[in-house]
């Protein structure tokens, strides 16, 4: 293993939704952009013990990498942790939900303005054969201490490409009403509501024509990011964020049960071509259990729909908030 931050904390609970028919991280440092203090390599080579740590699932033994108050931030979920217990629980829960992850890094500078302070900044990409590429950046910072260098926050964000004025229009493709193709599979009625900064989504099962759910989509400025809440008839209901990538869309999904009880997981939306799309759930958690990833499902679009709103054309590279 190259040395350098072969293992951002924040990237791996991102990882979480993806598999990897590979176990471990990979580390492809590049050249650093600004020239490097002579005190870089030990910061890189504590990285690189820490990443080891993590590659022989030592769980237990990251706490001597990260500060007792360390600071994880994902700008892209949402997701924070406010101390090296929270932040340890999101790795173990993402390992659990995923054993095996692949993720390459790419420094691209350490700095070091003061003897005992550093700043890692790079990119990752994270891969697997059931989801497609992620690529996000972070910024590690740490700081020395007697028992040597000690991870004091971690932030990272994906990296966006173009945004549209209004998000909510990349999803103007999704408008009309589709169709499983089991035949009692889950079908769905998707319009704007007036104004066209809403989508309001109808799930019917089967042939019944009785809605057993609803789910609003928009666009959140304060956040940046496309949202969504979702309410179904036994009592559940939950909430999630949309983020584009370069050929599908990603929803992150968290559910209240109707027995209080707690499910996570990950939607992958993919346009197919004008009629047609696939939807995967992958990383599913009930109650702390993780899941099997489930198979791809086919949707194809009906020919009646009930907006007044002609479904777009274009469902090539999505754009939006927080891509």
């Amino acid at each position: 293993m190259n040395s350098g931050p072969t293992l951002l904390l924040g990237a791996c609970l991102t990882a979480a939704i993806f598999g990897s028919t590979t176990p471990g991280l990979v580390a492809q440092d590049s050249q650093p952009t600004v020239a490097e203090s002579p005190l870089a390599s030990p910061v890189r080579e504590r990285l690189e013990q820490y990443a080891n740590a993590f590659n022989d699932r030592k769980l237990d033994s990251l706490g001597q990498f990260l500060a007792a108050d360390v600071h994880y931030q994902d700008e892209t979920s949402g997701r924070t942790a406010h101390s090296s217990t929270e932040l340890i629980d999101l790795i173990r829960t993402a390992v659990e939900a995923e054993p095996t992850l692949k993720l390459s890094a790419s420094v691209e500078d350490i700095e070091q303005t003061d003897p005992n302070q550093a700043t890692v900044r790079g990119t990752t990409t994270l891969t697997s054969e059931d989801a497609p590429d992620e690529v996000s950046s972070f910024e590690i910072a740490l700081v020395k201490t007697s028992e040597g260098w000690t991870i004091k926050s971690i932030t990272e964000r994906s990296i966006d490409s173009a945004a549209s004025a209004n998000p909510i229009e990349s999803l103007t493709w999704l408008v009309g009403t589709w169709k499983e193709d089991a035949e009692d599979g889950l079908n769905s009625r998707i319009e704007f509501l007036p104004g066209n900064r809403f989508l309001r989504r109808t799930f019917q099962m089967g042939s019944s024509a009785e809605p057993i759910g609803y789910e609003m989509i928009g666009y959140d400025p304060r956040s940046n990011l496309v949202k969504s809440w979702t309410y179904f008839a036994d009592g559940s209901f939950g909430s999630g964020h949309w983020a584009g990538e370069e050929d599908h869309w990603r929803m992150e999904m968290t559910q209240t049960l109707a027995d209080g009880g707690q499910a996570t997981a990950t939607c992958i939306v993919r346009p197919i071509d004008q009629d047609t799309m696939t939807v995967r759930i992958i990383s599913r958690v009930v109650n702390g259990q993780p899941l099997p990833n489930g198979k791809a499902v086919t949707l194809t679009r009906q020919t009646e729909t009930s907006s007044t709103i002609e479904p777009s054309t274009n469902t090539a590279t999505p754009s939006g908030a927080n891509q």
